[in-house]
């Protein structure tokens, strides 16, 4: 469900479906700044510090994007829908404040504040790093908290009559845990593998999907041409077109009459260089 349907959702009698519910994302700069392999704690208010505040390429690369995204046309057919996206929230653009959002954290939430009737009347951009997912005993949201210093405001997933009260947009997490036709034994909540040919067990028939272990079962992800994904296993990335590919190492040139030593110096750091940036995979 889209952005906008789900708004549209939001308007009693506005949507013939429910809005479906959705794990936590967890953000990618927990990668981008995992300094040792995880052995010291990852700190958000850091990482944002300076991955972003103190970068000003950074900032001014996130701000053409996220301007670009504000002002591209939109096609709605609810007008009601259409008068609150190209409202401000908080002062600022809603569609430009939300890419920025997705940008940096990886997640977007919008409030949606209703009438005494129940009628959506503001949209309210929510900054991710002061949300936190609240997770039902089966792993799935329940409801969110927004601290703001010492106050905290807990909000429901849904109004008394069914009717979201938050939008949580997530960007895909690239990192999954590696390639597999087997599952594994005892899967850990949360992990995602790439499903390889002649998959068998609960995995058969969803070769070429993402298997995600959510609420102690697998969900299949269907791939779309140009998603990418890091196997944490191998260190690589692997791009879909049709198939999932990933780079193949070259031989390292052996024997032969005639050996140029520095050529064959360069051709080795040109291969270390595309295994440490993912390209290839790690021996």
């Amino acid at each position: 469900m889209s952005f906008l349907d789900t708004l549209a959702s939001a308007f009693k009698g506005g949507g013939e479906v429910r809005v479906p519910l959705a794990r936590g994302f967890i953000s990618p700069w927990a990668l981008a700044y995992d300094r040792s392999g995880g052995s010291q704690p990852f700190d958000y208010n850091e990482a944002i510090r300076a991955g972003f505040i103190a970068n000003p390429i950074a900032q001014r690369a996130v701000r053409i994007v996220a301007e670009g995204v504000g002002r591209a046309p939109l096609s709605i057919s609810d007008d009601q829908v259409a008068s609150l996206v190209n409202a401000t929230s908080a002062g600022q653009p809603l569609i430009e404040t939300l890419t920025a959002h997705l940008l940096l954290h990886g997640n977007g939430y919008v409030q949606i504040i209703k009438d005494g009737s129940g009628t959506p009347v503001e949209l309210f951009a929510l900054r991710p790093e002061r949300m936190n997912v609240v997770a039902g005993p089966d792993g799935w949201p329940c409801g969110y908290e927004y601290r703001v210093g010492t106050s905290k405001l807990t909000i429901g997933l849904e109004d008394d009559n069914g009717w979201p009260e938050v939008v949580h947009i997530k960007a895909m997490h690239p990192v999954i845990e590696g390639m597999s036709d087997t599952p594994p034994t005892a899967p850990v909540e949360g992990d995602t593998w790439l499903v390889a040919a002649t998959a068998n067990g609960v995995w058969s028939g969803q070769e070429d999907k993402l298997a995600s272990y959510i609420g102690s079962q697998w969900l299949f992800i269907s791939p779309q041409a140009g998603m990418r994904v890091f196997l944490r296993n191998s260190s690589q990335f692997y791009l879909y077109d049709n198939a999932w590919m990933g780079a193949s190492e070259p031989a390292v040139p052996n024997g032969g009459t005639t050996v140029d030593v520095e050529a064959r110096d360069a051709i080795a750091d040109l291969i270390e260089v595309l295994r440490v940036s993912g390209i290839l995979a790690q021996p």
